[in-house]
């Protein structure tokens, strides 16, 4: 392993306070102080997707991060975007075409290549022609693409408008989908697994093996910083509509019906405990904190939400002085300590000396407490740095800096059976609190995030209605 002799700068997202699991915040909860139409726990982008539909209405977003977001992200270094979360869209269409409109957004299609895949000392472009003359796996997966493409109906996102059929997909692993092909092509195809949808081909249904395959197989669409500016853009169209829209850096424990019909919502900021009242809440967080916040759930759904499996994640990236690496947007490499890694300047038009290299690397949800470990940390982004080297020679030469991001809980495990055993329960509505969070779909997509949050804040909508002719 090479020893790393540039600064390492680690951060990441904030812990829940205890007494969010314990249910005991150690006081009595606070009264209401203010009211609202519809009071959104979390800022990511289901979060904002619903708030955004909402923005002429009397809502609140409260995030427990002094920004908005969620996993949408980005920084800058010597006028290079990079992400430290989402990297790219899937081909934007129908309803999710229409929403990027609506919000003004201009994707940009990532130029080719696209997607490559290094292994055994061999780069191979799987987007258009080889990089390499032993071109084994690009062939097969040319076949794998004409294959998939061909199967009526298709497992689609949302799964909400699939055909009932195609849910038999969900009945069994990708892996079992993916016999008739060569061993290369699954293990190139369980790294993309493993960095998307959360854990092995052998974890995951074919049915969102298949269908992220499907949307990245002819273009991928991106932004400067990945998916982050989704997210400025939306925060900033709901804070046009209205002042006081959000705040941050408060924690909320607890979310409960109350006797009136309302909804208390109770959070802390500053070490103050302040509850606000609410005709809906939209909880737009991970189920597995979810169960513990809203109170009087039944033991069927907490049971449901507390079976989904999150796999944690670091975001590496490193600052090089000089770019030693731009043969693909996203390179996929084999029998390393990461899955891929992202060229960040790769939509941008200028030429720059420089790059950022976004390095993304699951990490086995059982060794989630190491991410505390900033010994460990700093022994992973060394093993990376070292892994790096043999498909980029010389990295560790031209290094400046190395800022490493720490995701508990980013993404969903999409596993077998979960869309029929799991998914039915856990995005039931309890009252007149809803759900809304990239799980609902049981994957960890941008698309995901979104449709929660619009098909949520169209229930909410209805809910503030009839309260409103109650009263």
């Amino acid at each position: 392993m090479l020893k790393i002799d540039c600064p390492v700068v680690i951060s990441g997202e904030k812990s829940l306070p205890n007494s969010v699991f314990s249910g005991d915040c150690g006081v009595s909860i606070p009264k209401p102080s203010r009211d609202y139409e519809v009071v959104i726990v979390g800022g990511g982008i289901s979060g904002l997707s619903a708030a955004y539909e909402l923005r002429d209405m009397n809502i609140l977003v409260i995030e427990k991060e002094k920004r908005v977001g969620g996993h949408a992200r980005r920084e800058s270094w010597k006028g290079i975007w990079y992400s430290e979360g989402g990297a790219y869209f899937a081909e934007p269409e129908g309803e999710f075409e229409m929403f990027y409109n609506d919000l003004g957004l201009q994707l940009k299609k990532v130029k080719k290549p696209v997607k490559s895949f290094f292994s055994e000392g061999s780069l191979f472009d799987l987007s258009s022609g080889f990089l390499d003359k032993n071109g084994k796996v690009a062939v097969e997966f040319e076949k794998f693409k004409r294959d998939i493409k061909a199967l009526f109906p298709p497992p689609k996102l949302p799964v909400e408008k699939a055909d009932p059929q195609s849910l038999k997909y969900d009945r069994f692993s990708f892996r079992e989908y993916l016999k008739p092909y060569s061993r290369e092509l699954v293990s190139l195809l369980d790294l993309y697994c493993r960095s998307t949808l959360g854990g092995s081909v052998s974890q995951i249904s074919a049915y969102w093996g298949i269908n992220f395959c499907l949307g990245e197989i002819e273009s991928v669409y991106s932004l400067p910083g990945g998916t982050a500016l989704l997210a400025e853009i939306l925060e900033g169209s709901i804070n046009k509509a209205g002042n006081g829209r959000f705040i941050t850096e408060a924690a909320v424990i607890s979310v409960r019906p109350a006797e009136s019909g309302k909804v208390w919502i109770t959070y802390i900021k500053d070490g103050n405990l302040e509850t606000v009242s609410s005709d809906c809440a939209i909880v737009a967080i991970p189920k597995c904190f979810a169960r513990y916040i809203v109170k009087g759930l039944s033991e069927r759904q907490k049971t449901a939400m507390g079976s989904i499996v999150y796999e944690p994640y670091l975001v590496v990236n490193l600052f090089l002085r000089k770019a030693l690496y731009r043969v693909s947007y996203d390179t996929w490499v084999s029998g390393v300590n990461f899955t891929d890694f992202i060229v960040s300047e790769w939509l941008d038009s200028r030429a720059h000396p420089n790059s950022v290299i976004t390095v993304y690397s699951p990490v086995e949800p059982y060794n989630r407490k190491l991410l505390s470990s900033k010994t460990w940390i700093n022994y992973k982004v060394g093993k990376i740095v070292s892994d790096l080297e043999s498909v980029i020679s010389g990295i560790s030469q031209v290094v400046d800096e190395i800022r490493v991001f720490r995701w508990n809980y980013p993404l969903v495990l999409s596993g077998v059976g979960a869309l029929t055993n799991i998914r039915p329960y856990i995005i039931e509505p309890f009252e007149n609190i809803l759900f809304a969070h990239s799980d609902g779909q049981m994957a960890s997509a941008v698309e995901s995030a979104i449709w929660e949050g619009k098909k949520s804040a169209s229930l909410a909508k209805d809910i503030a209605c009839k309260s409103k002719r109650k009263s």
